[in-house]
């Protein structure tokens, strides 16, 4: 009783316990409420890969393709138990970007010594090196049929490749700056291809024509293509995510909701989903917040199903498995988690 009313006496007048109880009960939500968060998107699994992760792949058996800066081999990791199983190595300098076929079961990797080389997804062996470039490839492509492969350089020359063959199809000279990224319709008609300038061309492959120009205005994001339908995404400005139709150009949706500008968009295999990642520390002085968060959206209704807190670093890769029932990430201080997408977002399903 001594020590209960010392408590008391310490607490001061009932209207002062009464705060006290309250905000400790908020508090205590509160530590309950982030518990709760930080266990919903907790990673199914959180790999220290170490050095910064610049590019992933899924294939179609339970493997992830890893590329980190300035490295001129490629891991290949379980996404059982994320161990390195197997190391692909030919190139002789950094590998640059990576693209999976499921069909095909093809790997197709780009790098700064000038060559595109294709690999058995299984046995990890070159199948075939594709020769063309005089600078450094910077971005690959391959489409959803497995027979065309595309591929960009730092002189802004694109090549496209007969997979069965290696022989170049066509080559085009990209008029609007360097390239951020390069993409592959489902149907093999368009390629679209994205400047530093923000520009992003749409070329028709067939006749290598120039049919229309997209002007987003934010430079950094990549490109990307839906599997099936006629749809483009991309950063646009500010924060948006815009998605354009192709090959004509015309805006279809505008999403918001992340703070900062926009470094990567990709489509699940299926075709359900966009997955948009800021990636960004924000900027004090303008006031801008930190989103370092991946966020789900609908295609087919443009709302937003859900925010990942995902990294603590920047990022600029994301990966869907090819049954879209994996996410990857990538970030800057060599970390890749895996989500399950059914864990971390009930109305995906």
């Amino acid at each position: 009783m001594p020590l209960q009313r010392s408590i008391l006496g310490l607490l001061g007048s009932p209207h002062r316990r009464t705060m006290v109880l309250i905000i400790s009960a908020a508090l205590l939500v509160g530590l309950a409420i982030a518990y709760a968060t930080w266990y919903q998107y907790k990673p199914h699994m959180h790999i220290a890969a170490g050095g910064k992760i610049d590019d992933l792949a899924f294939d179609t058996n339970g493997h992830l393709y890893v590329v980190k800066l300035s490295s001129p081999v490629i891991e290949r990791r379980s996404i059982e138990h994320g161990r390195i199983d197997m190391v692909l190595s030919a190139h002789s300098d950094s590998v640059s970007s990576i693209a999976f076929n499921p069909l095909r079961n093809i790997l197709v990797s780009g790098s700064f010594d000038t060559t595109v080389i294709l690999w058995n997804a299984a046995q990890g062996e070159v199948i075939r090196t594709l020769r063309g470039h005089r600078d450094g490839v910077t971005d690959v492509a391959v489409s959803m049929s497995g027979t065309l492969i595309a591929s960009s350089d730092d002189s802004d020359i694109i090549h496209l490749w007969q997979t069965e063959s290696g022989a170049i199809l066509r080559t085009i000279a990209a008029p609007n700056g360097s390239i951020v990224s390069i993409a592959l319709s489902s149907d093999d008609q368009w390629l679209a291809v994205k400047g530093r300038h923000g520009a992003i061309d749409i070329w028709q492959v067939n006749t290598g024509a120039l049919v229309a120009t997209i002007q987003p205005s934010y430079r950094a994001s990549n490109v990307a293509l839906h599997p099936s339908r006629p749809l483009l995404a991309s950063g646009g400005a500010g924060a948006k995510v815009v998605v354009w139709h192709v090959p004509d150009g015309r805006r279809v949706a505008q999403l918001e909701g992340h703070t900062t500008v926009i470094q990567v968009v990709t489509f699940s295999p299926d075709g359900r989903l966009l997955a948009t990642a800021s990636g960004s520390s924000g900027n004090f002085w303008e006031n801008v917040p930190a989103d370092l968060t991946i966020r789900l959206w609908s295609v087919a209704s443009s709302e937003l199903l859900t925010t990942i807190p995902a990294s603590d670093a920047s990022f600029r890769t994301l990966a869907f498995s090819a049954d879209s029932q994996w996410l990857a990430m990538g970030d800057t201080q060599g970390a890749i988690k895996l989500w399950q997408v059914s864990d971390v977002c009930a109305p995906c399903q």
